[in-house]
């Protein structure tokens, strides 16, 4: 199924999106102001709708609580914080539809997600490794390509930053690029992705995306991580992910909500996300996101630097910061997506409004 804009609008009235959102469009050319909208999701404990064995997790609403005070610190001007059963799949699309709609070129639209990481079944053939990343909402997983067909109802020069701070996270906003490909890009000089990459890709392989070989970076997006996903003391590390196994329980003891799978082939390019966006995430596709004492690894690390004042040049720089206070086994992402020639993250401090 193909997304137009048309639809998914049409989709968002019917959503009843709220009062804040709900300007003509004809409206939208004339604003001079920069609006800056950001939400927040933190999920420690889903729903019932899902099977048993999905833990629950100690850090999540509180990981999001962090980045509400960072937005609320740098004056953002709409946000929402959603926690545990207010993050439905419904609440969710509504809030980032309502985005798209008041949004121009020139806004910003933050997202910040603390929760599990799952996988599902690719349906329509996009991914490698037969697999789409979700964020496990309250009620149900979200896949990666219902972030992008999302995405691509931001005008173009909306600047859309993703944050997710969950397993298998490291390309969940990903583009309808095939993983050789990016990896090509990644490598050629003259490349915005490589100019990204650059300052995160230096030093030993085991840290480095830009210095891997493109069949290596095929493994190692293409790898599944396990983990046992058993409820553990806070003090001891958790893994934020649910096991393949539950994962294809939940999808199989509900097939009519998992039987439509968008199609991240938006419009006639397949590739067509107006915005430019980028992905801070929390580790790469084959690797887990852990928590300890109450909080995120990364979602840690990154309030650290922030608060330090660590590599706010600009997102590349601050997310090299980050990685330096990072365990080897977990490894941030940074990883463009949309359409190129306004790379504001290798340009502007990070959560500018």
């Amino acid at each position: 199924m193909t997304l137009t804009r048309r639809t998914v609008l049409a989709t968002a009235a019917s959503l009843s999106i709220p009062y804040i959102f709900t300007s003509a469009r004809s409206v939208r050319a004339q604003s001079t102001t920069r609006k800056t909208f950001a939400l927040h999701i933190g999920i420690d404990q889903v729903g019932p709708q899902y099977p048993a064995g999905v833990a629950k997790l100690n850090g999540c609403v509180k990981d999001a609580e962090t980045y509400f005070a960072i937005t609320g610190q740098q004056k953002f001007g709409k946000r929402s914080l959603l926690r545990n059963q207010q993050a439905t799949v419904l609440e969710v699309r509504r809030w980032i539809l309502g985005a798209a709609q008041r949004l121009v070129g020139g806004d910003v639209f933050l997202v910040t997600y603390a929760g599990h990481g799952g996988s599902l079944p690719d349906k329509n053939g996009d991914e490698p490794d037969g697999r789409d990343e979700t964020w496990c909402l309250y009620d149900r997983q979200f896949r990666d390509d219902e972030l992008y067909a999302l995405w691509a109802q931001f005008d173009a020069g909306v600047k859309i930053v993703v944050i997710s701070d969950s397993c298998h996270s490291g390309t969940v906003a990903r583009e309808a690029v095939e993983t050789e490909n990016l990896a090509r890009e990644i490598q050629d000089p003259e490349s915005a992705a490589s100019r990204a990459f650059a300052p995160v890709g230096a030093g030993d392989g085991a840290r480095g995306v830009g210095s891997r070989s493109v069949g290596d970076l095929v493994a190692l997006i293409g790898g599944q991580a396990r983990s046992r996903g058993v409820e553990a003391d806070q003090s001891v590390p958790q893994p934020r992910a649910i096991t393949e196994e539950v994962a294809q329980q939940d999808y199989d003891s509900r097939p009519r909500e998992y039987q439509t799978e968008p199609s991240s082939r938006v419009g006639e390019t397949g590739r067509e996300v107006p915005a430019t966006g980028i992905l801070l995430a929390g580790c790469q596709d084959a690797q887990l996101s852990w928590e300890q004492n109450g909080q995120g690894m990364f979602t840690n690390q990154l309030n650290k630097a922030f608060r330090a004042g660590t590599g706010l040049n600009n997102y590349s720089a601050f997310m090299a910061a980050i990685k330096q206070s990072m365990p080897a086994n977990q490894t941030p992402n940074f990883f463009p997506f949309g359409t190129p020639g306004d790379e504001f993250y290798l340009k502007e401090p990070p959560f500018t409004v």
